[in-house]
């Protein structure tokens, strides 16, 4: 898909230009913000998981992490970059996605076939799977009728390591932001219990991000960062890790110290557009100008001395973090 692609004349969806690349996805349910459909209804998060599950082991992605949460939900995942698929690939993906009709694949043409092959790494059509199948799940099962996402979804690109565990850590305390749990690890919706609990196979491995050689070590380090960062708020009214939980932690197996942590505030991914070092942003604001957007100059958003941000120009609803 090309970055220039417009939606309805909305500024379009920005895609890592080497066709492989990290993204945090976000989106909202529609409806108001007090009420949390998606933590209300029976099995409604153990649904959506479903169906994250399921398709991206049929596209070219791997997941880092994710929050499914009252009302909204956060995704973190890398697009593998595009390879043609063996014959035996593509029958495997042609039968795991249209299990009563991939016989009718013999009559694809190679010009349908290889649309086929690039839709395996697209993320909008990967997102578009996943959120078109759980809003059909979810109205026709819970008698609802209408569109059940507020808007398409939103993407932040994610260049480099720092930028990915920032993220990370922001969807990973996400569940503690909103006061649902008191520790990360103790929210079943969300990756990081999984990796606490050593059931991780279906996730990206976090040593292969990380100068970590051992993936027992590359999780250590990360939920160290996370606990240092969960007692600093990300905006007013939010809840945090307690200072009881974290000295307890500190005096057991803690791979960093309060020295070692970063003091800055999570800052909110749901309305930016790319998340990487100085000269990535400065790039990406060139190209916007040029294509018609950003026409007045806007400089990169100092997150750290090694990390900025481009912001959106609209402002997006969040999800209220009390579910």
């Amino acid at each position: 898909m090309s970055n220039r692609t417009t939606y309805g004349g909305r500024l379009p969806r920005l895609l890592d230009e080497s066709g492989e690349g990290w993204y945090h996805v976000y989106n909202r349910v529609a409806c108001e913000k007090s009420q949390f459909p998606l933590s209300t209804i029976p099995d409604a998060r153990e649904t959506f998981l479903r169906f994250l599950d399921f398709y991206s082991n049929i596209y070219c992605c791997e997941i880092a992490t994710y929050a499914i949460m009252g009302n909204h939900y956060h995704i973190i995942l890398r697009m593998q970059p595009y390879r043609q698929f063996s014959e035996e690939e593509r029958q495997i993906k042609v039968e795991t996605l249209y299990p009563n009709t991939y016989k009718q694949a013999n009559a694809w043409s190679d010009e349908y076939w290889e649309q086929f092959n690039q839709r395996m790494f697209s993320l909008s059509e990967l997102m578009r799977n996943i959120q078109q199948g759980y809003a059909r799940w979810f109205n026709k099962n819970h008698n609802r009728r209408g569109r059940f996402w507020a808007d398409r979804f939103k993407s932040t690109i994610l260049y480099g390591e720092e930028s990915l565990i920032e993220c990370m850590q922001y969807v990973d305390l996400n569940p503690v932001r909103a006061g649902l749990v008191e520790r990360p690890e103790d929210y079943a919706q969300g990756a990081f219990a999984l990796r606490y609990k050593n059931e991780a196979d279906a996730l990206l491995p976090l040593h292969s991000v990380t100068n970590e050689r051992y993936e027992v070590d590359a999780f250590e380090i990360y939920r160290s960062q996370v606990y240092l960062r969960g007692d600093v708020p990300s905006k007013d009214g939010e809840a945090s890790l307690s200072s009881d939980i974290i000295d307890r932690e500190l005096a057991n197996d803690f791979k960093l110290n309060y020295e070692q942590r970063n003091n800055g505030s999570l800052r909110r991914f749901t309305d930016g557009l790319v998340l990487g070092t100085q000269k990535h942003i400065e790039n990406w604001v060139n190209k916007l100008d040029k294509w018609g957007f950003y026409k007045r100059r806007k400089k990169p958003n100092e997150i750290s001395p090694t990390l900025f941000a481009l912001r959106s120009q609209r402002k997006h609803f969040e999800g209220d973090s009390t579910s």
